[in-house]
C-alpha cells in the first residue's frame, strides 16, 4: 500500500498498488510505502496516521479538509 500524507499526518491519497506518479510529492506531500492497513482502507483519505520508524502505529478518523469538487 502507498499513502501520501501532509506534515500533520493527514492522508491525502491512497494506492493499493505501487505508483510511479510524482503528482503528490511534487505538491509537497510525503510518500509512505506501508503494509496494507484495514483502517486506512476503511477511512481512505479521511484519516490521520501516526508513524514511528516508517510504520503506522495509529490511524485516527479525521475528515480531510480538501474534498473533491463534484
Amino acid at each position: 500500500m502507498v499513502i501520501f500524507t501532509d506534515s500533520n499526518g493527514q492522508v491525502m491519497a491512497t494506492y493499493t498498488h505501487d505508483t510511479n506518479s510524482t503528482v503528490w510529492t511534487d505538491a509537497g506531500y510525503t510518500r509512505h510505502d506501508i503494509e496494507d492497513n484495514v483502517d486506512i482502507t476503511r477511512f481512505d483519505r479521511n484519516c490521520k496516521v501516526i508513524m514511528v520508524d516508517g510504520v503506522v502505529v495509529e490511524v485516527i478518523e479525521n475528515i480531510n479538509p480538501i474534498q473533491p469538487v463534484e
